[in-house]
């Protein structure tokens, strides 16, 4: 199926690794031009390298912070040096290290303010800086990535899952007010993601360890969540790929996609997420 995005002008928001950098490859075998924007310059430089080996015939990087305003409008700033129009924004970004954990953890408060700002304001910074750009679009999609989790009761997931949760309101409330101006609002919200080469971290490393289990394969990530966390197993009884949910996200931003908008699709392999 041809989704339309040959040379259409696509940003990706927390693009230098992990589920970002797997989108911006699927775009970039769509043909899109790019512009990738994250805190880590040396990440970016990574994925637009693969961008640019998979057909994407131009790649701008912009480092910003989701925290800082200014940060976010001089990125866009910048990538409107090269573009008068931007035709879709993936809002990807997170702010889940450290935010694990029971509500006792967190008795001064400061990681829930963090979580919010960084995820939830910084889709809404994001979304402002782009949306000029988008209105002198022929056509505009916005996808705001949430997660599967967040209509769940998970105790440890509460602080992500809450900023999150934020996301879905945002996008409904936006794809009605966008929706005159032909840009369509929807929302992906992604179960486990399968960590590429198995690198979770210090302390996740340490739970697979403990457990006995391969932080490479799929099937160990899903029965580490329920030895450690508690979690339910999905139908599929395994974590998703980066790229099965990449290409899902790239049909919600397609041309083709010109009728779907306050949609939240929701992909966790069956079962109810939580």
């Amino acid at each position: 199926m041809d989704l339309g995005l040959r040379d259409a002008h696509v940003v990706v928001v927390g693009a230098s690794r992990g589920l970002g950098r797997g989108i911006a490859r699927a775009f970039a075998r769509e043909g899109a031009r790019l512009a990738l924007i994250a805190r880590s310059r040396k990440g970016l430089e990574k994925t637009a390298a693969q961008c640019r080996e998979l057909g994407a015939p131009e790649v701008l990087l912009a480092e910003a912070d989701m925290s800082s305003r200014e940060a976010v409008d001089a990125a866009f700033a910048e990538i409107g040096k090269s573009w008068s129009t931007i035709n879709v924004l993936i809002n990807n970004a997170a702010n889940s290290i450290g935010t694990h954990g029971p509500s006792e953890k967190f008795a001064d408060e400061t990681m829930y303010a963090d979580a919010y700002n960084v995820i939830t304001l910084g889709y809404v910074r994001t979304t402002r800086a782009a949306l000029p750009f988008m209105k002198a679009a022929d056509w505009a999609r916005i996808v705001n990535v949430s997660t599967a989790s967040s209509g769940g009761s998970s105790p440890v997931l509460h602080i992500y899952n809450m900023s999150k949760t934020a996301v879905v309101s945002l996008s409904k409330a936006q794809a009605r007010e966008f929706a005159p101006y032909g840009i369509s609002v929807n929302i992906f919200s992604p179960a486990g993601i399968m960590v590429e080469g198995g690198n979770w971290g210090e302390v996740m490393n340490g739970y697979f360890e403990k457990h006995g289990l391969d932080p490479t394969n799929p099937y160990d990530a899903v029965e580490l969540s329920v030895r450690q966390f508690g979690g339910t197993k999905p139908w599929m009884d395994r974590y998703g790929l980066i790229a099965e949910y990449a290409d899902a996200i790239t049909f919600l931003g397609s041309r083709t996609n010109s009728y779907m908008t306050g949609h939240d699709m929701v992909v966790h392999g069956g079962g109810n997420g939580d």
